[in-house]
């Protein structure tokens, strides 16, 4: 029993690591991962808007500072709802956030505009959903 489960983790994990890379070729010819920052990652607070579960990437809109200290609403893109589905997650996990203050870390626009790919959503209650593997 042990070992399928061992197993049933290895192909999930491997499922979610293919999912994210075809994320990341879905991204790259869509828009290019060029325009973020990858080297720095981010973490931006603020109040969470909407939540968007639609191809080709999931979007969460965010009220929060930018690095001048200014509101602005960002826009961070994430997995596609299947690549959310396939690890478990569904949109009600962040739904729940709405009008609500979260943190979200991932990495954003080398220009300074207010665009993102989340990696992680903390919630007020310090749980969290995370998407890929933080540096």
């Amino acid at each position: 029993m042990t070992i399928k489960l061992e197993k049933d983790m290895k192909l999930k994990a491997m499922g979610l690591a293919l999912m994210i890379g075809s994320v990341v070729i879905t991204a790259q010819a869509h828009h290019s991962l060029a325009i973020l920052d990858m080297s720095k990652p981010t973490a931006v607070k603020g109040v969470l808007r909407a939540v968007e579960f639609k191809n080709p990437h999931s979007r969460f809109a965010l009220d929060g500072k930018n690095a001048k200290g200014e509101m602005v609403t960002w826009d961070f893109e994430s997995l596609p709802p299947a690549g959310f589905r396939q690890a478990e997650i569904k949109r009600a996990d962040f739904a729940q956030a709405i009008g609500q203050e979260v943190t979200i870390n991932g990495f954003v626009a080398r220009d300074g505009s207010p665009i993102g790919l989340m990696l992680k959503m903390t919630f007020m209650d310090g749980k969290s959903i995370s998407v890929g593997v933080s540096r």
